[in-house]
């Protein structure tokens, strides 16, 4: 069996080395040519790394870190970038504002910081008694101190208090310590809502105003109060409308 099996290896290997010995025949000058050109190689690579060493050393200073490990690597280095800062509309159209924001709405202070603040900047005091049910309060609030003229007249030349004629807050004033209630009916004889009592930057007394008004009257007694008329000719106008404390 051996036998046969040698017999058959040996038909089947003897064509395959008469086809391969003549394609061993033409590599064999192919090798010889390859290695003149790799001594040429040899000598530019020699060449070549020098080169690139300086090259790196030179560009340093100019070059980030990651584009200096490029160059080193010969692989580009990333490129970074940055959302330029989106300028304002302004600035756009080469239009710079440098006005003050206008208020928009009056600054209210409680009693006693108010009268403290008044007796500070030598303004007059607004004094504004109201209530939570109180419906022409609730209509002065939405129409009268929400007119632009009005905000700018209160913020500029008074300083501005609103007590609630319902409240139990406790303050003091002087050391003597009262309500807001209390301050309302005992010390101001408020009856009605709303009332609009006005003072001297010392706390004393100029008057009251009862009821509510639209924005043109009462931008009228701001300025009459601001001009101290009340001092050439005492006026009284009570015409407004009111609510007195029972709702009535």
């Amino acid at each position: 069996m051996t036998n046969v099996f040698h017999l058959l290896l040996s038909k089947t290997i003897a064509p395959t080395q008469a086809l391969v010995a003549p394609a061993l025949a033409l590599v064999a000058p192919a090798l010889a040519l390859v290695a003149p050109a790799q001594a040429l190689v040899a000598p530019t690579q020699a060449l070549v790394a020098p080169a690139l060493a300086l090259f790196v050393t030179l560009a340093s200073p100019v070059l980030s870190e990651p584009q200096r490990k490029g160059a080193a690597s010969d692989a580009q280095a990333p490129v970074a970038s940055a959302q330029a800062p989106v300028a304002p509309e302004s600035a756009k159209s080469g239009i710079m504002s440098s006005a003050t924001p206008t208020a928009t709405t009056i600054t209210w202070y409680p009693y006693e910081v108010g009268l403290k603040r008044a007796e500070t900047a030598k303004k007059q005091t607004l004094i504004d008694f109201s209530t939570a049910w109180c419906g022409y309060c609730k209509k002065m609030d939405k129409e009268t101190f929400t007119d632009p003229r009005v905000i700018k007249f209160v913020n500029d030349n008074f300083v501005a208090i609103r007590v609630d004629g319902d409240s139990k807050r406790e303050f003091s004033v002087d050391g003597f310590t009262t309500t807001e209630t209390q301050l309302t009916k005992a010390e101001y004889g408020v009856r009605g809502f709303p009332t609009f009592w006005f003072l001297e930057s010392n706390g004393s007394k100029i008057g009251q105003m009862p009821g509510y008004l639209p924005a043109d009257d009462f931008l009228g007694l701001l300025e009459h109060v601001k001009a101290r008329k009340y001092e050439k000719k005492p006026e009284a106008d009570s015409s407004g409308s009111t609510e007195s404390s029972d709702g009535k």
